[in-house]
C-alpha cells in the first residue's frame, strides 16, 4: 500500500467529487425501499375502490345493459292500460300500449340512459292506469293532458331504477295520490338494441382504466416479494 503523508504541504484535496456517483446510505436505501412501499399501497386502495365503484355503477345498470344489447323486435301489445294491471306489464320490455292521460302531468331533467348529459322530459299518468306513466320528450304537438294515445317504448318499473325516486315522491306529494305498489313507467320510443355506441364507449374507457389498475396492483405485488435493504459487511 502506497504511504500518503497527511501532512506533507504539496497534498491537496481532491478538486471535484461527484456527490451523485456516492452510494447511497442504508438509511437513504430504507427511505426509498418505505416510500415505494407506501406508494404502492395507496394505489392498490385505489384500484380497488375503482373496481367497487364500476361494479356498483354497472349492477345499477344491468337491466338497461340487457335491453341495449336486445336485437331488433316487434313491441308485445298489451292493449288499454285501464284494463290491467301494472304487475302484468313486464319490467324492461319493449310494449305498446293505449290510453289516455290524465288533467296533470310533470317534467324533470335527468341523465336517461349512459348519456352523460341531463334532458328534458315529461311524464302523465294515464287514466284509470292504477299507475301507468309515460315519459315523453317535451313536445306539446304530440302529448298533453287529456290526450288519447297509443304508445311504444321500454316499460321500466320505477323501483328498480334510482332515477325516479324523487320523480315518483314529488308527484305523491305534489297531488296526494295513492301509493301503488306495483307502477310502470313508458320510455317512449326507446326501442331494444338503441344506444349501443354508448355503450361500447363506457365499456371500453372501463376496460382500459380497469387494465391500468390491474398492471399496477400487479407491479405491487411483485414489489413485496423484494427484500428490504440489509447492511452489508465491510
Amino acid at each position: 500500500m502506497k504511504d500518503f503523508d497527511y501532512f506533507d504541504s504539496a497534498a491537496k484535496p481532491a478538486k471535484h467529487i461527484d456527490i451523485d456517483s456516492l452510494p447511497e446510505s442504508l438509511e437513504e436505501q430504507m427511505e426509498r425501499y418505505r416510500a415505494m412501499r407506501s406508494r404502492g399501497a395507496r394505489q392498490i386502495v385505489f384500484a380497488v375502490l375503482f373496481f367497487a365503484v364500476c361494479g356498483w355503477f354497472l349492477w345499477g345498470y344491468r337491466d338497461l345493459v340487457a335491453y341495449m344489447v336486445t336485437g331488433p323486435e316487434e313491441p308485445t301489445v298489451l292493449g288499454d292500460v285501464a284494463e290491467m294491471d301494472p304487475s302484468k306489464i313486464p319490467h324492461n320490455a319493449y310494449v305498446k300500449i293505449t290510453g289516455i292521460t290524465e288533467h296533470r302531468g310533470m317534467q324533470q331533467k335527468i341523465v336517461r340512459g349512459l348519456n352523460f348529459t341531463k334532458s328534458e322530459f315529461w311524464y302523465f299518468r294515464l287514466l284509470g292506469s292504477r299507475g301507468v306513466f309515460i315519459e315523453t320528450e317535451p313536445d306539446a304537438s304530440k302529448y298533453g293532458l287529456v290526450t288519447q294515445l297509443t304508445v311504444t317504448g321500454r316499460a321500466v318499473d320505477p323501483k328498480r331504477e334510482r332515477a325516479y325516486d324523487e320523480l315518483m315522491a314529488s308527484y305523491q306529494a305534489k297531488f296526494f295520490t295513492e301509493e301503488r305498489p306495483n307502477m310502470r313507467i313508458i320510455q317512449v320510443g326507446v326501442r331494444p338494441g338503441e344506444g349501443q355506441g354508448a355503450l361500447l364507449v363506457v365499456v371500453a374507457v372501463f376496460f382500459l382504466v380497469g387494465a391500468l389498475n390491474i398492471w399496477t396492483m400487479v407491479r405491487y405485488l411483485r414489489s413485496l416479494r423484494q427484500k428490504p435493504p440489509v447492511p452489508q459487511a465491510v
